[in-house]
């Protein structure tokens, strides 16, 4: 007769302290979020690797454009450079 046995192995981690300092950061977040909404603040930040930017939707709104339809890069921002900027 051929015995079979069945093994469970499971690891157990405290998360407490990972989901606490979560908790902090979406709340740290959410504060500077509606510290730049009511200052009417934009944020703009750009990936120098790749050209690509991130923007907030005032920053959006700041220049004039619709922040759904805005799509920001570093050649799209040196575009819109006044002339006697560019150097």
């Amino acid at each position: 007769m051929v015995r079979q046995y069945r093994v469970a192995c499971c690891f157990v981690s405290d998360i407490s302290n990972r989901k606490k300092a979560e908790e902090a950061l979406r709340e740290s977040e959410e504060r500077l979020r509606l510290a730049l909404k009511a200052a009417d603040q934009g944020i703009y930040d750009l990936n120098i690797q790749t050209g690509d930017a991130k923007v907030s939707p005032e920053y959006a709104k700041m220049l004039g454009y619709d922040p759904s339809e805005f799509i920001e890069t570093n050649a799209k921002w040196i575009e819109r450079l006044h002339p006697d900027d560019k150097e």
